[in-house]
């Protein structure tokens, strides 16, 4: 609808009393996570980090893909992009030239190899101008799984399994 220029977050702020022409009770604290989580997505400049899958087999790998949405001017500066382990060991990083332009830009596309890795990650992205200063930043999780991880028990285990849907998958996967 061309007509709307937003959205209404008043029953994201546990249905707060709308005063007037639309605007929210500011005053609740502690906001609620979706009235924060819409915030954080309502800003004019955000980098999306997308990881294809999110749940990694180790050995398959995984693609990273950053998106940057800018609402605002463009911005010609450099992207950093880390892989960061559980431990807050850096494991994979790059930095590159990046032109933020107005709508949606496609940023940065790159596959990572994860055969060494074993547990949660972060993908940590950030862009900033020219001069240095920062303009926008996000980061986003992922969980890698070895084989060994994987791997069928050799114990018996019990299943409740009301509906049977899970059994006969559990049973052909041995």
């Amino acid at each position: 609808n061309p007509n709307v220029q937003g959205y209404c977050i008043h029953a994201l702020a546990d249905g707060d009393w709308i005063i007037g022409a639309g605007l929210i009770d500011m005053f609740r604290n502690p906001k609620t996570y979706a009235y924060e989580g819409t915030k954080a997505a309502s800003q004019p400049r955000i980098l999306s980090i997308r990881v294809h899958p999110r749940n990694v087999y180790a050995e398959r790998g995984t693609k990273i893909e950053i998106t940057g949405v800018n609402e605002l001017g463009v911005i010609n500066g450099n992207l950093k992009v880390e892989v960061v382990a559980g431990d807050g060991k850096i494991v994979f990083a790059k930095a590159s030239k990046a032109n933020l332009n107005s709508g949606i830009t496609p940023l940065f596309n790159e596959p990572l190899d994860t055969t060494a890795f074993k547990g949660t990650y972060t993908v940590k992205a950030k862009i900033a101008a020219a001069d240095g200063a920062p303009v926008t930043g996000n980061a986003y999780s992922f969980d890698v799984f070895t084989a060994e991880q994987l791997a069928v028990p050799k114990q018996r285990i019990a299943v409740l399994d009301p509906s049977n849907s899970l059994k006969p998958f559990l049973r052909q996967a041995g």
